[in-house]
């Protein structure tokens, strides 16, 4: 992909350095707009040499093409990041005083994504919220800063996504067919569960398995980028592997047992309009051994009793929800979805095998309460998140 990234003058500009390395590493082009303050963070040099790329920051320096018009006729998307207050004020209200401002209203057709980064008194500033409606108002895709420490001490929401969490945001972005915000799902509340928990043996020793978590975080894209606000129940490996689940929750919750999970959901499960049990949750109790075992001639001997049935304990206190389950399977595939999608009260359920682990790709089935079916063959796992909030939103 061709990916141009425009840079305005906030301290959070140094960040971009990695996210060009990123791309390049990724075998994406990479061509940088800096901004006069941005000058004062970022150095030029250092941009060409990861970019392999001139930096592009003067309006009115000699030469035989226009910039603005040419670097938006090569570019497949654009990022403004860091995005800082002024330049989100001359996009939304249409001054066009520098390279970045001016090359912005000429990317006719082509994905703008902004990601907003200052002080949480800047960014709950109503002048810029106001700005940021707008953008969204004319079809640009801005995203909420991160909470956490800024560079004046405080902490709060303003901070500029780690570079993982945007090239990740990014893949997923190239991969949909977005031409501007959703609001089909604009207010509704999703909760939802990813990546894998913890059976403790003992002290030291507990069963797991190998989920990453991807599919439930491309399924909070997907909601995300439909106007819902996300609420997410994952381990430490999932928001370190995924950190853009930053950008797209409202509140994260980490977990490291299927009771704690259960605990979590039974406490946000009455506010919410559709839960998502993507985790691949353990089946096994929490309660560990109170000593570590020792082997017994060459093998252990233990007991290890049924877990906590998420799914099937919140649908016995459903209401209005929709409820979405997973059937991961090695045999019997659609037998065993259709068994679960009447036994525990699933709204819909997506079936795979166990192929789907640690994967990017899933092959199987999406089927809802009425019927419908979706084949999944070879599919990746952005697009599976598409075609699964697909089907939701035709059944509420």
């Amino acid at each position: 992909m061709r990916i141009l990234i425009g840079i305005s003058g906030g301290i959070s500009a140094y960040k971009i350095y990695e996210l060009i390395r990123l791309f390049v590493k990724n075998g994406d082009e990479v061509k940088v707009i800096l901004t006069g303050n941005a000058h004062h963070f970022v150095n030029p040099l250092v941009v060409e040499t990861l970019s392999l790329n001139k930096c592009n920051s003067e309006m009115f320096a000699p030469r035989i093409y226009m910039e603005h018009i040419e670097l938006t006729r090569w570019a497949d998307i654009m990022l403004i990041a860091p995005a800082t207050a002024n330049i989100i004020g001359k996009i939304a209200n249409g001054i066009a005083d520098d390279l970045l401002s001016t090359t912005v209203p000429a990317m006719d057709g082509t994905p703008v994504l902004i990601f907003p980064s200052m002080n949480t008194a800047m960014f709950n500033n109503k002048a810029v919220k106001q700005n940021m409606e707008k953008l969204r108002a004319l079809s640009y895709f801005v995203f909420k800063p991160v909470t956490g420490q800024l560079a004046c001490g405080e902490e709060g929401r303003g901070r500029l996504p780690e570079p993982l969490a945007i090239y990740n945001l990014t893949r997923s972005f190239i991969k949909t067919d977005y031409k501007k915000p959703g609001n089909s799902f604009k207010g509704k509340c999703i909760l939802i569960t990813a990546g894998a928990t913890r059976a403790y043996i003992d002290p030291v020793r507990y069963i797991t398995n190998d989920a990453s978590g991807r599919t439930g975080v491309e399924i909070a894209f997907a909601f995300y980028m439909r106007g819902a606000r996300i609420f997410f129940i994952g381990d430490k490996k999932v928001l370190e592997r995924f950190p853009e689940i930053f950008i797209y929750s409202e509140k994260i919750f980490e977990v490291k047992t299927t009771g704690q999970v259960l605990e979590k959901a039974k406490h946000i499960f009455p506010d919410i309009d559709i839960y998502v049990s993507s985790a691949a949750l353990s089946d096994f109790s929490n309660e560990p051994e109170k000593n570590k075992l020792k082997k017994k001639e060459g093998y252990f001997e233990f007991k290890i009793p049924t877990g906590p049935d998420v799914f099937k304990e919140l649908s016995k206190i459903k209401g209005k929800q929709v409820m979405v389950g997973f059937a991961l399977e090695t045999e019997n595939l659609k037998e065993n979805a259709l068994r679960k999608l009447r036994d525990k009260g699933m709204d819909v359920v997506l079936a795979n095998d166990n192929s789907a682990i640690a994967s990017d790709k899933t092959t199987g089935f999406i089927i809802d309460r009425l019927g419908n079916k979706v084949e999944l063959k070879d599919c990746n796992k952005t697009l599976l998140a598409e075609k699964l909030v697909r089907v939701i939103e035709n059944i509420t």
